[in-house]
C-alpha cells in the first residue's frame, strides 16, 4: 500500500462518516412527502421549512459522494509525491501527520456545513422581518459568521496545506529537544 492508497482509504472512511451524518435526510424527505398530502394553506410553508432543514444533510450526502468517488484525486492533492515502494517502508511520520491533518480538515468542514446553512436561512428569514428585528439580528450575526468563516478557513488550511503543517509540527517537536549551548 502506497501513501496515496492510504490517503484514499482514509478519505473513503470519511465518506462513510458523511453518509452517516446525512441519514436524517430520510426523516425530512418523509416529512416533505407527508406535507404534500395536506390540503390546507400551511402546506407550502411547512414543505419549504422541511426543504430548508434538509439542506445540511443534502450537503453531507454530496460530500459523501465526492469523498467516495473522487478519493484518488483528493489523495493526490494530500500526498503530492508517491513512490511505488510499499507502505511499510515508505511512510514517514510527516506523511501520517499530513494525512491526519487532512482528516481533521474534512471533519471540521462537515461540522461547519449545518452552521453555514442555518446562518444563510437566518439571513433569508430576517430579510422578511421588520426593521426592528433586523437590527437585533445584525448585532449578533457577525459572531455567527465569524465562527463559520474561521471553521471554513481552518478546514481549507488543514486540507490544502497539510504537508506544510506536518513539516512545521516536526520542526517544532525537534526544536523542543535541541539544547542551546552556552557561548563562552
Amino acid at each position: 500500500m502506497t501513501k496515496r492508497e492510504l490517503a484514499a482509504f482514509v478519505l473513503k472512511l470519511l465518506g462513510v462518516y458523511a453518509i452517516i451524518r446525512s441519514l436524517p435526510l430520510f426523516m425530512y424527505i418523509s416529512l416533505m412527502l407527508a406535507t404534500l398530502g395536506q390540503e390546507n394553506g400551511e402546506m407550502a410553508r411547512r414543505f419549504w421549512m422541511q426543504v430548508c432543514m434538509s439542506v445540511p444533510f443534502v450537503l453531507s450526502a454530496i460530500a459523501a459522494v465526492v469523498l467516495l468517488t473522487c478519493n484518488r484525486g483528493l489523495a493526490a492533492v494530500v500526498v503530492r509525491e508517491d513512490s511505488d515502494a510499499k507502505l511499510s517502508t515508505s511512510l514517514s511520520g510527516n506523511d501520517i501527520q499530513a494525512i491526519g491533518f487532512s482528516i481533521v480538515a474534512v471533519l471540521v468542514f462537515l461540522s461547519a456545513i449545518p452552521d453555514l446553512v442555518e446562518f444563510i436561512g437566518s439571513l433569508y428569514y430576517v430579510g422578511s422581518q421588520p426593521e426592528g428585528a433586523r437590527s437585533r439580528f445584525v448585532r449578533t450575526a457577525w459572531q455567527s459568521s465569524l465562527s463559520i468563516t474561521l471553521q471554513l478557513v481552518l478546514a481549507s488550511v488543514l486540507f490544502f496545506r497539510a504537508r506544510g503543517l506536518a513539516n512545521l509540527w516536526h520542526r517544532i517537536q525537534v526544536g523542543k529537544y535541541v539544547k542551546i549551548e552556552d557561548i563562552e
